[in-house]
């Protein structure tokens, strides 16, 4: 016997062989004290029995490969039903976390960009009240005495 892989299952191969060629020698029994009907059912049993081990071994083959397939659209399954829908479900997640952070920052720079404008406004308004009451409300400058 010799395993032969096929979709890497190893599957069993059977060689057979006989002691001898010799036809006569597969009676292993005296023919004086049995019938013949004896040496019908032997006959007929080592006619067959070359076929009977080929069945065994091709039983044997189909018997593992249904295991390893069952095996697979086991994986197969859990792999499309179970890990997969996971996966897309924390890709779903992870892809709104990002757009929220996104737009968090965004609104965070609007609102640093409004209070930095806010503090150029505030900051040329007092600029312009110091420039009104040093030069007064006609615009000339005072004069130096």
């Amino acid at each position: 016997m010799t395993f032969q892989n096929i979709m890497s299952v190893n599957v069993p191969v059977y060689h057979f062989k006989t002691k001898s060629d010799d036809a006569g020698e597969i009676y292993p029994y005296g023919f004086a004290t049995t019938s013949g009907e004896l040496d019908g059912a032997v006959e007929a049993l080592s006619g067959v029995l070359q076929d009977m081990l080929r069945l065994a071994e091709i039983e044997k083959t189909s018997q593992l490969l249904a295991e390893e397939i069952e095996k697979t659209r086991r994986r197969v399954n859990a792999l499309e039903y179970v890990k997969i829908p996971q996966m897309e479900e924390a890709i779903q997640y992870i892809t709104m976390k990002l757009d929220e952070n996104e737009r968090a920052n965004t609104i965070r720079l609007m609102k640093v960009k409004d209070m930095l404008l806010k503090e150029a406004i505030e900051e040329r308004r007092e600029e312009d009240a110091r420039a009104t009451r040093t030069f007064g409300s006609s615009g000339k400058a005072p004069r130096e005495v």
